[in-house]
């Protein structure tokens, strides 16, 4: 029997990357986010980010989020392909139990595919893309690893395959925060989609910090050697 751990390594198999993503890559980000609801560590997300092809033309987007971080009850795990210009490519979204299921996105020039697999079956639709599309999901911070463009209005699609019709994304200058014992000058981008809204922070283009106040979720980078 394929235990849990094997099932979710194998993801990156299945994800459709173009040929010029396997040319070559470099780790341009690594770490871990701490995830928190109040004062209790509540999971924890370990990533990696990687420029791959030929002319670095494209980034790569691994995660896996447990919680809890010690027992792992639920695992999800993601990896995304974005663009040159940042945009996503394709997507692969793991949730081993329960329930277990599955995600295989893909973008195209003028259309995108969404297949949705279970141990009960599988669906799948093919799509008109829009202007813009967004990666939305409150389950895993993969997709905000790395900054989102602004815009003023994308459609969201979530990883369980439905779409949000109006969403949000809007850069908010540099603020100050507290990092590491530190205050620091970060960049805040916000997100805004179902009347929700989620706040992330980048220094130097790395994402330090996110919050999602209805959902009572904080997670912070926990520092290097920390």
């Amino acid at each position: 029997m394929t235990s849990r751990a094997t099932r979710i390594s194998t993801l990156v198999l299945g994800l459709a990357v173009t040929a010029s993503a396997i040319a070559r890559s470099q780790i341009i980000d690594e770490g871990v986010l701490e995830i928190r609801r109040g004062t209790s560590v509540v999971g924890e997300e370990k990533f990696r980010i990687e420029r791959v092809g030929r002319q670095g033309e494209a980034v790569i987007v691994r995660s896996t989020a447990r919680y809890p971080p010690s027992s792992a009850a639920v695992v999800f795990a993601a990896v995304i392909e974005l663009d040159a210009e940042g945009l996503p490519v394709a997507a692969q979204f793991d949730q081993a139990g329960p329930p277990e299921a599955k995600t295989l996105i893909r973008v195209h020039d003028r259309r995108f595919t969404v297949r949705l697999l279970s141990p009960t079956g599988e669906q799948s639709g093919d799509y008109r893309r829009p202007n813009r599309l967004v990666l939305w999901t409150y389950s895993v911070f993969a997709p905000y690893l790395v900054a989102p463009l602004p815009v003023a209005s994308a459609v969201g699609l979530a990883f369980d395959g439905r779409q949000v019709p109006q969403i949000e994304v809007v850069d908010e200058g540099l603020v100050t925060k507290s990092f590491a014992g530190r205050t620091v000058r970060a960049r805040s981008v916000s997100i805004r989609a179902e009347g929700d809204r989620m706040t992330l922070w980048y220094l130097e283009n790395r994402l330090i910090r996110a919050e999602i106040p209805s959902r009572g979720l904080i997670a912070v980078r926990v520092p290097e050697g920390g």
